[in-house]
């Protein structure tokens, strides 16, 4: 199973690159993709990337406040989406709660880069993948000896001087829960 790694910006490139390696020691059947790392130099980078998207149905979109409406996060994420029964699109909150992230990434259901909403998307992972996942019991174990390198590597991200998002106010929110409401 490939899972395609999408970032935008410094300290969500540090976030994916840190699950572009721990991620597979955690589920061994998972394969990470990540253009950082999986683009060789020279290579034309849009091909790559396109090829790639089209290729997997799994994905994790590393959020930061300074990247919540970065232009190509959306693309990957609608391209990764793009099969609605086979696809799964995970997003990582760095820093943010679940009421930052505004449409079309608020359908997706967030995890936090916390012990336990990691562990709940781990689960999710090892569940997508069909043939090829590890026993609950065997995810319990690697995830709870490999996540102190996780979080440690998440601990040591350095506070950027990229510019932030800025927080939605509480019309905004409203507005869009209205809007929701109203589709229903």
């Amino acid at each position: 199973m490939r899972v395609f790694l999408s970032w935008s910006g410094d300290r969500s490139r540090a976030i994916a690159d840190a699950l572009h390696h721990w991620l597979p020691t955690i589920i061994q059947s998972v394969e990470t993709w990540m253009s950082e790392h999986d683009i060789d130099k020279g290579t034309r980078n849009i091909p790559a990337i396109s090829r790639n998207l089209e290729q997997t149905h799994f994905g994790i979109i590393c959020l930061t406040p300074e990247n919540l409406n970065a232009a190509w996060l959306l693309f990957e994420a609608g391209a990764l989406s793009k099969s609605q029964g086979d696809a799964r699109v995970w997003t990582l909150l760095y820093e943010l709660e679940y009421a930052d992230v505004e449409g079309p990434l608020s359908q997706f259901q967030h995890t936090k880069a916390k012990e336990n909403d990691v562990r709940k998307l781990m689960q999710a992972i090892n569940r997508a993948s069909v043939g090829a996942s590890v026993t609950d019991q065997q995810l319990q174990v690697s995830f709870d000896r490999g996540w102190p390198e996780l979080e440690e590597k998440l601990r040591n991200i350095p506070i950027t001087a990229e510019v932030s998002a800025p927080k939605r106010s509480d019309r905004e929110l409203i507005e869009e829960s209205l809007t929701i409401l109203r589709k229903i």
